[in-house]
């Protein structure tokens, strides 16, 4: 009977004629043993490559769930899956070809060669496949989203809000890669229209209310070609604006309820309370106000609405007030007025001053326009109050954020304007001769009207607050504006026109001191003197106290010894062969007579010398009387006494400077044994 041969892989071959029986030298092993060893072998070579299998789709699965990543640390990993998916698809084609070729020599036909070749396919297919699709998914560009600098937390979320977006790490992931963008268009709310475009991968964008948003970012490169970029978020409430978003201490902030009120006309009253102290800070009509904190801290910001209709609703706001943070380069925003403050249209000039190489300037004006450039004008032509911000971008890509805030006001009427000081002046202009020096005061009836000067020509400014104090010492025309502001936030720029002339002749004599006691050494200054249309060759001075004239500079001391009214003469030569004179008064004044003593020692025994001394003395005393209290006397400014008897005794001095003034004062001491 024929034997039944040993399935191998699953085929089956036909039946044999058996072999002839071998020698007995060379026993073999019975059939049945040697096909259950066979299945044993199989079925663990079966269960190692299933086993095997498995692992692999594990690891497949595994690299497809990680990569690709942003991460940079990352990037080893692509190429160590890409390096196993290699080898992966190696095995299987070598495996594949191996028993493809055993199924090919096999003698198996029919059905079973058949089931033979749709397991190896089952086999083989998959795992080449598998490793072909994860090499392709691990080594796709990465992933890339957009990051939400600030505000940091959802809490902060509050709108209106100011929101940071950056880019950055998806540029510097997309950078090694090839791609490097020049330009990025933002599409803030999801319409697929590009709102915002920049140069630079951030953008600062300010929502109004509450609600889900859609953002994304396409970045263009050099050569055309695109990626993108998208984010989802949600403001969960919303209350009332704070610009700039983190206020600084010095700096005005803005406050705004534009986003809560739908219809301004319907407003009946605004209170703000900006100290979190119960009192109302602010009161108005407007949909903003401005207010400037001088010390950092927390503060509850409260806001009441009233609505002609008689409902109120109250909004309460935490915000955080912050010294300036460090600049990345020296810069600075000035702006022209000084004072931004006035009635509509009120134009500024606003410019950028630094030493940094700047690539670019950024500018929000807060009334829905920008700008660009070192240097904008710009015109407010509604009432409100307006955040300025600029962003200055330097030509290494550092960007610094300045802020200042323009408040547009009602005109206030003043009818009865009018100044104390000098010099007054005429309609709107105001001039004299220079140096010109200015000291105006504003006067009206109108109860608490706050007055500020704004005067950027002057040469020397000393007082801008209700009380002017300038000087112009160069000729020409200037423009001097007060500013006008009343408690309901109207104001008032009233504008003069200041002429400065070119000064007469100018003899000017400078004391120091201007009086004194004797003696008194003063210091005379002529350096102010001014001669139009020549120049001063000489100063003779005449000290008015009988001394000879001197001729010397500009600048002489001299000492006075009696005490009188002098009179100063200052004759000034010029090269046209001129001179003029001037005149001024010095008043000396006697020094107050006042006896003083003191001794040489503190003990004195009897048979012992003291000596007294009058140097503490002031004024000019001519005559001394002393008594020394035991019957002796002496008229010496500086006397030595002997006391012979032990006791207590009277010091006493008299004094007088021969004019009929004298002065006395005494003291006691005591003679030991």
């Amino acid at each position: 009977m024929a034997e039944t041969p040993v399935s191998v892989d699953g085929l089956t071959p036909q039946p044999v004629e058996p072999l002839p029986p071998t020698p007995p030298s060379a026993p073999t092993p019975a059939p049945q043993q040697m096909s259950d060893a066979a299945k044993k072998i199989e079925k663990m070579l079966l269960m190692g490559a299933g086993i095997a299998y498995a692992l692999y789709i594990l690891w497949s699965f595994a690299l497809m769930a990680i990569l690709p990543s942003s991460d940079q640390a990352m990037r080893s990993l692509v190429l160590v899956g890409l390096l196993s998916m290699a080898i992966g698809g190696f095995v299987f084609v070598i495996a594949g070809a191996a028993l493809l070729m055993r199924i090919a020599q096999s003698h198996v036909v029919g059905n079973t060669r058949q089931n033979a070749l749709i397991r190896l396919v089952i086999f083989v297919i998959p795992g080449l496949i598998l490793s072909a699709f994860t090499a392709f998914m691990i080594s796709r560009e990465p992933g890339i989203s957009i990051d939400i600098t600030k505000p940091t937390t959802s809490q902060e979320m509050v709108a209106p809000v100011s929101m940071n977006f950056s880019v950055e790490k998806a540029v510097a992931v997309l950078a090694t890669r090839g791609f490097r963008p020049v330009t990025y268009k933002w599409d803030l709310n999801g319409d697929r229209k590009a709102d915002q475009e920049t140069v630079v991968p951030t953008l600062t964008a300010t929502y109004d209310r509450e609600g889900a948003y859609t953002l994304s970012v396409t970045m263009t490169a050099a050569d055309g070609s695109t990626r993108t970029a998208g984010r989802r978020f949600t403001i969960l409430t919303a209350v009332f604006g704070v610009s700039p978003s983190i206020p600084i201490v010095e700096k005005p902030v803005v406050f705004s309820i534009a986003s809560l009120v739908k219809d301004p006309t319907g407003l009946a009253n605004v209170q703000w309370d900006f100290e979190s102290d119960g009192k109302v800070d602010s009161e108005g009509k407007t949909l903003q106000a401005t207010y400037t904190y001088f010390k950092t801290g927390t503060y509850t910001v409260t806001v009441l609405i009233e609505l002609v209709n008689k409902t109120q609703a109250t909004y309460k706001r935490t915000i955080t007030v912050q010294e300036p943070q460090p600049l990345p380069f020296p810069v600075t925003l000035e702006h022209e007025p000084s004072l931004l403050i006035g009635s509509p249209p009120f134009a500024a000039l606003f410019s950028i001053q630094t030493t940094t190489p700047v690539a670019d300037v950024q500018w929000d004006f807060g009334d829905g326009q920008q700008g660009s450039g070192m240097r904008v004008a710009h015109t407010f032509s509604e009432n409100g109050n307006y955040a300025i911000e600029a962003k200055v971008r330097s030509e290494s890509g550092a960007v610094a954020t300045l802020n200042t805030a323009v408040q547009v006001v009602d005109q206030l009427s003043l009818p009865d304007l009018s100044f104390e000081g000098s010099p007054k002046p005429q309609g709107d202009t105001i001039q004299g001769e220079v140096p010109l020096t200015l000291n105006l005061t504003p006067s009206t009836k109108t109860a608490f009207v706050e007055f500020n000067w704004e005067a950027p020509d002057a040469t020397e400014v000393g007082s801008t607050k209700t009380n002017l104090q300038a000087i112009y010492r160069r000729d020409g025309t200037y423009t001097l504006t007060l500013v006008a502001q009343d408690l309901n936030n109207h104001v008032l720029r009233k504008t003069f026109k200041v002429i400065a002339k070119q000064p007469s002749a100018l003899v000017s004599i400078a004391m120091n001191p201007e009086t004194g006691l004797a003696p008194l050494k003063v210091s005379f200054d002529a350096s102010e003197t001014s001669i139009p249309g020549d120049d001063v060759t000489g100063f003779i001075w005449n000290f008015g106290d009988g001394t000879p004239e001197v001729t010397q500079g500009a600048r002489v001391t001299h000492t006075y010894t009696i005490p009188k009214t002098y009179t100063i003469g200052l004759t000034v030569q010029t090269a046209a062969g001129k001179s003029h004179r001037a005149t001024s008064s010095l008043v000396v004044r006697a020094p107050v007579l006042l006896a003083c003593m003191t001794r040489s020692k503190e003990n004195i025994q009897a048979g012992s010398s003291v000596q007294f001394y009058s140097a503490c003395t002031t004024g000019s005393p001519k005559n001394y009387l002393w008594d020394f209290g035991d019957g002796a006397q002496s008229s010496d400014a500086n006397p030595v006494h002997l006391y012979a008897e032990p006791g207590d005794y009277t010091v006493k001095l008299i004094i007088d400077d021969g004019a009929g003034h004298e002065n006395s004062t005494s003291t006691s001491l005591t003679v030991l044994p």
